[in-house]
């Protein structure tokens, strides 16, 4: 396993959580059956949130599953520059379901049912539509539905786009066809799974980050800045078979560190890490992050690893200069690479100390201090570089965390 480590000061600001900073697009997308998870849900830290996914009904109209109009309410009410998207068809189409879709494309068929699109975008509020039929679903009447499709979205100035695989130009399509999207959100995912069990690798390298980016530009000519990078906030474990999907906050509740692992035995995910690369490399690369899917992210007890915390703290700052805390209790100011300075904000529960350790076992110290101390100063300097976990342990209470990065040995 590779480890990629990196340059980051740890000095904290008190800034807006909500993401303003130059036009970069975090996109996120969020199931229905993961609707009830919107209060838990850091939507302040998203530019867009996709609904996902609303279907093509038997007469000719669209749905969409769950308490969608609530989402939407609450999800604007926690960010009022979020933009909500309908995300239409989705991967895992059924029979029927296709059959619809294939149905409302055709020629004769289409413009009524892309009125009942554009109804449901005015009537529930909504800013957009991204559209996402994928492999055997993209028919040859897929480019003429999109580009009436796309009329229609823009005359009305919502948004509209599409999801594609990571390195795939269906044949139906020409580059000219990309057009008719404001921006398309690359699939960066899935290069191994569940179809090639024995084919036992990371389904989403930094590797296949970059080519993934480099194609959509280099053969499809789409600018840079029209091109969102998708990052996977779930991994596939191939200890059994049928090999399993698992959620990140699935992987690291039993041992916090693996989020700053890229596997752990033959279970291959995307780390904290390599989440941070992968945001730096949009942010000089490309215009945006798509994430899939912000449900499967460590939440509640375990958001102080939430992977959609650091791609917005990145995307802020280029993964350089300040962090936002989500500890509470104390933070730490890193005034250069070695020196730390601990700074206590709430009362303690009287026995409490911090333990700094490594994900591999350097490191693993006691720090212990009186009920007096407001700041603790602490030197790094004889530690190699790599990720540092500080944790706050008080007698009886869940220890809480915060992650410090050296890259200098």
């Amino acid at each position: 396993m590779n480890y990629r480590f990196y340059l980051v000061f740890t000095s904290f600001l008190i800034l807006s959580n909500i993401l303003k900073a130059d036009n970069f697009r975090i996109i996120g997308y969020l199931p229905t059956y993961r609707f009830s998870t919107i209060e838990e849900l850091e939507v302040e830290k998203l530019t867009h949130l996709n609904l996902a996914f609303a279907q093509a009904t038997y007469d000719g109209k669209i749905a969409l599953k769950g308490d969608y109009p609530y989402v939407i309410r609450r999800s604007k009410e926690k960010n009022p520059d979020l933009k909500v998207i309908l995300s239409l068809a989705g991967g895992g189409l059924n029979g029927a379901q296709f059959t619809y879709w294939k149905k409302y494309m055709l020629p004769n068929k289409r413009s009524a049912f892309i009125s009942q699109i554009v109804t449901f975008l005015k009537t529930n509020n909504l800013d957009g539509v991204d559209v996402d039929l994928e492999w055997n679903n993209i028919t040859s009447d897929y480019p003429g539905f999109v580009a009436e499709l796309s009329d229609s979205i823009r005359i009305n100035n919502f948004e509209i786009s599409a999801a594609f695989p990571a390195m795939k130009r269906y044949n139906v399509l020409t580059n000219a066809d990309f057009d008719n999207f404001d921006y398309i959100n690359v699939m960066a995912y899935d290069n191994a799974g569940p179809w090639q069990p024995n084919v036992i690798r990371q389904h989403s390298s930094f590797d296949l980050a970059e080519k993934s980016i480099e194609f959509w530009v280099n053969t499809c000519n789409i600018p840079r800045s029209r091109i969102n990078l998708g990052i996977p906030f779930y991994g596939y474990d191939f200890a059994k078979k049928p090999v399993r999907g698992k959620t990140f906050a699935s992987i690291i509740s039993a041992d916090p560190e693996l989020a700053f692992a890229d596997n752990t035995k033959k279970t291959f995910y995307n780390s904290i890490p390599t989440i941070i690369e992968k945001t730096q490399l949009a942010k000089q690369q490309c215009g945006g992050v798509m994430l899939w899917e912000i449900g499967q992210d460590a939440i509640g007890e375990d958001g102080d690893y939430s992977l959609l915390h650091y791609v917005h703290n990145t995307a802020m700052t280029g993964g350089v200069g300040t962090f936002f805390p989500k500890i509470k209790k104390f933070t730490v100011i890193q005034s250069d690479e070695s020196q730390l300075a601990i700074h206590i904000e709430n009362n303690l529960v009287p026995g409490a100390y911090f333990v700094l350790k490594d994900i591999v076992g350097c490191a693993n110290e006691q720090i212990h201090f009186d009920e007096f101390t407001d700041v603790i100063n602490f030197d790094l300097a004889v530690y190699p570089r790599g990720v540092y976990i500080l944790s706050l342990v008080e007698p009886g209470l869940r220890p809480t965390t915060q992650k410090i990065m050296k890259l200098k040995g």
